[in-house]
C-alpha cells in the first residue's frame, strides 16, 4: 500500500492505493506512477508535454513503480 503525493502540477489523492489500483491508471489521459512508497498522478504532465519524445519513458512506466530510476538515499 502506498499513499499519493502531488507532483508539480499533479492532483493529490489522499488515501492508500494498492499496486493493483495504481496499475489501472496506465494511459496518456490517466497516468499514475508510484515512487518510494507514494503515488503520483502525472496525467496533467502528459497533457502538457503531449507528443514530446522525452515523455516516452514515463508513458512506458504508466501504472508502475519507478523507484528503481532513482537513488533512494538522495531521491535523485
Amino acid at each position: 500500500m502506498v499513499t499519493a503525493q502531488p507532483a508539480p502540477g499533479a492532483m493529490l489523492h489522499s488515501r492508500f492505493f494498492s499496486s493493483r489500483e495504481v496499475a489501472v491508471h496506465n494511459s496518456m489521459g490517466d497516468l499514475w506512477v508510484s515512487f518510494l512508497g507514494k503515488v503520483y498522478d502525472l496525467s496533467l504532465l502528459t497533457q502538457q508535454f503531449k507528443g514530446d519524445i522525452l515523455l516516452k519513458p514515463i508513458l512506458e512506466a504508466a501504472g508502475k513503480d519507478i523507484s528503481h530510476w532513482f537513488d533512494e538515499n538522495h531521491q535523485d
